[in-house]
């Protein structure tokens, strides 16, 4: 987290996310082209598959981004810390999948962890940093 937060300061937000997804699809071509993985869009509708590129990691890291370079690393951390709670009943009311008395306990332990060791960083920046960070 604070990696994230010190290369948005020094190189800035955009920059750091273009860098991210220009490595990231640099990585993934190389995999392609060497067979590693392996993708067939012959006679498919690409049409859902590029609202769900768009939407999902597009939105979200631009989001997440800026939200971290406006709110502390603590503030940060708590509020990722919280990304597992919302699939998880995103999950159950969506998908009708009951969660696993494991998972509830699992997320419950972090989640209780994670703020209880940053609540006493918090600094209590603009409700709109935090609003950031939960798209």
């Amino acid at each position: 987290m604070k990696s994230t937060k010190q290369k948005t300061v020094i190189i800035g937000c955009l920059c750091a996310l273009g860098w991210r997804f220009l490595l990231a699809a640099l990585i993934m071509s190389v995999l392609v082209i060497c067979n590693v993985i392996k993708i067939n869009l012959k006679n498919k509708d690409i049409k859902p598959l590029l609202s769900v590129a768009f939407f999902s990691p597009c939105i979200y890291y631009i989001a997440e981004t800026v939200g971290i370079s406006n709110t502390t690393a603590s503030e940060s951390g708590i509020f990722l810390a919280c990304i597992p709670v919302v699939s998880l009943i995103a999950s159950t009311i969506l998908l009708k999948k009951k969660p696993s008395a494991f998972q509830i306990i699992g997320i419950t332990i972090t989640l209780t962890g994670k703020i209880v060791f940053d609540s006493n960083s918090i600094s209590g920046n603009w409700l709109f940093d935090y609003c950031i960070l939960l798209i």
